[in-house]
């Protein structure tokens, strides 16, 4: 039987369990390798990707139309939308995954410099400050205007990008005005499910657009970033805390993790962040694990 065998026969489990500990009580030879470092994370519909120190994107979740396999580059941003992702690789090239029905997946070759999934289209910014968009355009929603823009969010059936000087443009559908900024100036964006989100250049969190859940109602003006999902929104305090707002549909989405995070983003139903110590943390609904990270 060999010298295994004939060792498991001699000793019974408690002995040998003991021969393996030592006086901390601490299994010797055993202890868990440390845990993965992250760097920033996306959520979509039931699944989620973050990237690790090394530039990898590690996916989890639903892996309907292999949505959870991003391709094996070296990434320095990643968005997801409804059941594809995309991603800037480290050479300022598009890579994009998952569901491709409407060209989502399909990125034009050039050099860029933020990518933002929507639900079933991608718009990017490329290194000259053009917003090019690919994927669904029934709404007009990848059909962007000309000019030079500093950022772009990816919503539903509607886009929107930052100027320059801090005005936000919008395009796509309108059916609940969330083609229609306040007259301000942001320092950055984020498009939902019919409304858009921003932080003013006064540090100021305001939204518009469809509300009937209290999505577009931020709980908190005084926010770092903020981030529109399908009918409740979250946003990032200076300190790292995070509030929720809109609607009660999955347990616990709106109650985050009294932690502190470096950044976040929400999903459909769950929301899921970074910490300050590089650990990842998601709430909200698990359905096929989208809550539970690796």
């Amino acid at each position: 039987m060999g010298w295994l065998q004939r060792w498991l026969d001699r000793y019974p489990v408690a002995l040998r369990v003991a021969m393996f500990v030592g006086a901390s009580g601490v299994a010797l030879g055993c202890a868990p390798p440390p845990g993965i470092q992250y760097v920033s994370v996306a959520a979509g519909d039931r699944f989620a990707c973050a990237l690790d120190v090394d530039d990898n994107a590690i996916c989890w979740g639903s892996d309907e139309f292999d949505k959870t396999f991003a391709p094996p580059d070296s990434f320095v941003a990643i968005s997801l939308g409804t059941d594809h992702g995309c991603g800037l690789t480290s050479f300022s090239a598009l890579r994009c995954w998952g569901n491709d029905t409407f060209g989502q997946a399909s990125p034009p070759e050039g050099s860029y410099a933020a990518v933002a999934a929507g639900a079933f289209h991608t718009c990017a910014l490329d290194e000259s400050g053009t917003v090019a968009c690919f994927g669904a355009s029934m709404a007009g929603q990848a059909s962007p205007p000309s000019g030079e823009f500093v950022a772009v969010a990816a919503g539903s059936e509607h886009s929107c990008g930052l100027r320059p000087g801090g005005t936000v443009e919008c395009w796509g559908g309108n059916d609940f005005g969330e083609l229609d900024p306040p007259a301000d100036t942001f320092s950055e964006i984020s498009a939902g499910l019919n409304y858009t989100c921003g932080v003013t250049q006064a540090g100021v969190a305001k939204c518009w657009g469809r509300n009937d859940e209290g999505q577009a109602a931020p709980s908190s003006s005084e926010l770092v970033s903020v981030h529109a999902g399908s009918d409740f929104s979250c946003g990032r305090r200076s300190n790292g805390v995070v509030v929720c707002w809109g609607a009660l549909g999955e347990e616990g989405v709106l109650t985050p993790p009294p932690s502190s995070f470096a950044q976040i983003d929400v999903g459909r139903t769950h929301v899921c962040g970074v910490l300050q110590t590089g650990a990842l943390k998601c709430w909200g609904s698990n359905v096929f694990g989208i809550s539970s990270p690796p």
